[in-house]
């Protein structure tokens, strides 16, 4: 099972509040995700964290994606990737 999705925020607690919100979602449409939801928010966190507030002007734009297989109860295999940029905010 995998998802993606995007996300765009002006700080990192509103990044971070949108991911957990993803996440949510994924987990709901997905269970077996709630697996590795901790591992996925965790690595966003960390790179919200590195590259810090956007300041004024910018926002914090990234994707998160992941995938986990199972088999029986047992998972066999597990991804997550984070991508996090600092891009120019949106105008009207």
């Amino acid at each position: 099972m995998s998802y993606s999705f995007l996300f765009r925020a002006a700080s990192v607690a509103v990044a971070a509040a949108a991911i957990s919100a993803c996440l949510d979602e994924v987990v709901a449409e997905q269970p077996v995700h709630a697996a590795d939801r901790a591992q996925a928010e965790a690595a966003a966190a960390s790179l919200l964290n590195l590259l810090g507030e956007p300041g004024e002007g910018p926002d914090l734009t990234g994707a998160v994606s992941g995938w986990v297989a199972k088999t029986g109860d047992a998972l066999t295999g597990a991804s997550v990737s984070v991508s996090v940029t600092h891009a120019a905010r949106l105008t009207g």
